[in-house]
């Protein structure tokens, strides 16, 4: 994962929420949470639950349906 997070970081195609992601699974919940303030967006469900599990402090992965 924190590789992952490296190639990520340095990437100007991958989007906030990814990286946001990526922290929240390293347990990395501030830095999470700055990615999700500095760069929030619409507000949209994606978004809405990786705050959530933020909030939560749950590392775990989460599958989720569209």
């Amino acid at each position: 994962m924190l590789r992952l997070l490296t190639l990520v970081e340095d990437s100007d195609s991958v989007g906030f929420l990814e990286v946001a992601e990526i922290y929240r699974e390293l347990s990395r919940f501030e830095d999470a949470t700055e990615v999700l303030t500095k760069y929030k967006s619409d507000g949209g469900i994606t978004e809405e639950l990786i705050s959530k599990l933020v909030m939560k402090r749950s590392n775990a992965p989460h599958r989720y349906q569209m």
